[in-house]
């Protein structure tokens, strides 16, 4: 008699604790900190979750766009994910009391000409031409996680001071500026 097994194991990485200061972010309520929490989404990205992202009580100012300089196939002002996780699990995001996390002030949400950035009205707002879009982006946006838990933080999105442009719609301005947007994500 002859018994053939197999044991599969996967290594999993440990659970690692980490704080949004460990990237660089001062949550002073004046410097921008979109490069630390870029920083921190690449670290849990790579290592597949398993872990927890602590981001302690103070403001946090976050936020960034690129300007198209009028290249027709590209938005005219494009934010981006201030958190982007995609395909990880065993996530906890934390935040303290008093955690709070605020988009920049004169980001661009609407139809803004790409060339003197003015805003931009069309006069046929169904049919939006896509080098007129100004979007501001997510602060989290999860992709095809599992287990993932944000708890205490307070978002912001500074919406008396965006520099809302003109529409993007028969509906008004429906472009990106989201809190949490997540797909194809469980538990």
């Amino acid at each position: 008699l002859s018994i053939t097994g197999y044991c599969g194991y996967v290594n999993t990485p440990e659970n690692v604790s980490k704080t949004i200061q460990f990237f660089g972010a001062k949550g002073d309520g004046k410097t921008n900190d979109t490069e630390a929490f870029i920083k921190a989404s690449k670290f849990f990205n790579d290592r597949g979750g398993n872990g927890t992202l602590i981001i302690p009580k103070g403001i946090y100012i976050v936020g960034k766009q690129t300007a198209s300089d009028g290249d027709v196939n590209k938005y005219a002002y494009t934010g981006i994910d201030i958190l982007n996780f995609k395909d990880l699990k065993n996530l906890v995001i934390k935040g303290e009391d008093g955690t709070i996390i605020k988009y920049d002030n004169n980001l661009k949400l609407g139809s803004f000409d790409p060339l003197t950035g003015k805003v931009f009205n069309d006069n046929d707002p169904a049919k939006p031409a896509i080098k007129y879009a100004g979007a501001i982006g997510s602060f989290i946006a999860i992709t095809n996680c599992k287990n993932v838990t944000v708890t205490s933080l307070v978002l912001d999105g500074n919406n008396k001071s965006i520099q809302f442009g003109g529409r993007y719609s028969d509906l008004g301005i429906q472009l990106g500026h989201v809190g949490i947007y997540i797909t194809d994500s469980h538990s």
